[in-house]
């Protein structure tokens, strides 16, 4: 993950958390992988085999944060075990320089939440039931005042 990408996790209760270099959950380890089934057939004196079809399985997203609190500690991490609740389900934002994109996600296991002496490490292991991330279509500010140029001018016409 780069410096100037960030994770927001949402879950379906609206607590959101945002993990990045500049936040108090700092990534040290992404891991993003989709596992691919092939279906193939082979004939007797065929050389190679016939591709019948592919599939995939679910996504495993799995996340390491390291954190660092000067308050309290015991209250910050009653406050992750809230947001990262394995009952709910949530949306996952990946959000980078160029690109904006989300996939609902379910936590695989419950957080490991490990502490020592005011630094923390977070380790999350999420599943994609739908495995394919989704654009989020980013709005520029040059494209939202051309729309509120237009929108002047249609109330300043009629």
């Amino acid at each position: 993950m780069l410096y100037d990408e960030k994770f927001i996790y949402t879950n379906e209760q609206g607590a959101s958390i945002e993990m990045s270099w500049f936040a108090v959950l700092n990534v040290v380890n992404y891991d993003d992988s989709l596992p691919v089934n092939y279906y193939t057939n082979k004939n007797a004196g065929q050389d190679g085999e016939t591709l019948s079809s592919q599939s995939f399985d679910v996504r495993s997203l799995m996340i390491d944060c390291v954190y660092q609190v000067q308050d309290d500690i015991g209250a910050y991490e009653r406050n992750l075990k809230r947001i990262f609740n394995p009952r709910l389900k949530g949306t996952l934002k990946h959000i980078g320089k160029d690109f904006e994109r989300e996939i609902s996600v379910k936590l695989n296991e419950i957080p490991t939440i490990k502490h020592s002496g005011g630094k923390g490490t977070l380790m999350l292991d999420f599943v994609a039931h739908a495995p394919f991330w989704q654009d989020v279509p980013v709005l520029s500010t040059l494209h939202l005042l051309r729309l509120l140029c237009r929108f002047r001018l249609l109330l300043s016409v009629a």
